[in-house]
């Protein structure tokens, strides 16, 4: 298990040290947490938190949108997930499922995609035409 860090250790990491503790808070994007490292010295953890949630609420929605299609799918390609993804998964049990559960869970991944990226579609599609009312 990780140790904890003070705040103050953390506002005295340097940068490559700071991305490499924190360029997994958001899945497979240390770009965040480079971002973040330049608004340093938080206060607090929770101020740590507030900048980085700041940081994704102030991206264009393109940006938003690729944080999270970078997400791992359930049960899929466990054995290259990251150790943080693993340990949520076997949490959550899905290390434990049959074959054919996982196949199921698969199936539910894909749906869940076309679906979002139908509504995304579909938001730019309207946001487009809006500007003609």
């Amino acid at each position: 298990m990780a140790s904890k860090l003070s705040i103050s250790a953390v506002n005295a990491l340097d940068y490559g040290e700071f991305i490499h503790k924190f360029g997994n808070v958001v899945e497979k994007t240390p770009l965040c947490a480079a971002a973040v490292c330049a608004r340093r010295p938080f206060s607090s953890f929770d101020s740590f938190v507030s900048e980085m949630c700041q940081f994704i609420d102030e991206l264009p929605k393109d940006g938003r949108v690729g944080i999270l299609c970078s997400f791992s799918d359930l049960a899929d390609r466990l054995d290259s997930l990251s150790p943080e993804s693993q340990r949520e998964q076997t949490a959550a049990g899905i290390t434990t499922l049959t074959p054919e559960e996982i196949q199921k869970v698969k199936c539910y991944n894909r749906l869940y995609k076309r679906e979002v990226w139908l509504s995304i579609r579909d938001l730019r599609s309207f946001e487009r035409e809006r500007h003609y009312f």
